[in-house]
C-alpha cells in the first residue's frame, strides 16, 4: 500500500489554518496514559474549540507509540 502525500499538509500548517479561521479559539490536549494491554503505547484526547465559550469543540483522540518509529515522532 503506498501513500499520495502529494495533498498532504502538515501539522503545522492545519495549525496556522485553524488558528486564521478562529483567532479566539483554542486547541487542548489531555494525556490519558498508557493504552491498555499495549504499554508500549500513550493515548489522548485532542479538543479544537472555536471560540472560548464553544460548546461543541471538535474531538479526536490519538494514540502513538512512546518511542516512535518515525523520524516525526522518535523522541517525541
Amino acid at each position: 500500500m503506498s501513500f499520495d502525500l502529494e495533498g498532504y499538509t502538515t501539522v503545522q500548517e492545519r495549525l496556522a489554518e485553524f488558528y486564521a479561521k478562529h483567532p479566539d479559539g483554542s486547541i487542548q490536549f489531555e494525556y490519558m496514559g498508557l493504552l491498555d494491554g499495549s504499554p508500549l503505547m500513550m493515548w489522548g484526547i485532542a479538543k479544537a474549540y472555536r471560540t472560548p465559550d464553544d460548546t461543541r469543540p471538535g474531538i479526536g483522540t490519538a494514540a502513538e507509540l512512546i518511542e516512535g518509529k518515525t523520524p516525526y515522532t522518535r523522541g517525541s
